[in-house]
């Protein structure tokens, strides 16, 4: 995503400043219980908050607590 292009919500349409956690992105698979190739995929971007409402968060975002690596630290585990 280039930095001067601020995206919109997939859920509540508006747009998406930069913030913690913010923005999100959703990739949608389909047919994921078939092979890669037979696959299809799309990327959307939201806000983590609405993110949350959709899927009624009960605590099962663990992407969310202080001590999740990001990639770049499980890749420097490696």
């Amino acid at each position: 995503m280039k930095k001067d292009i601020k995206p919109l919500c997939c859920i509540c349409k508006e747009t998406i400043e930069k913030d913690v956690f913010d923005p999100c992105s959703l990739v949608l698979i389909t047919n994921s219980d078939m092979e890669w190739p037979d696959q299809k995929e799309q990327t959307f971007f939201c806000h983590m908050g609405c993110f949350r409402r959709v899927v009624n968060d009960d605590n099962i975002l663990y992407i969310l607590e202080a001590d999740f690596p990001a990639n770049r630290e499980l890749e420097e585990e490696a």
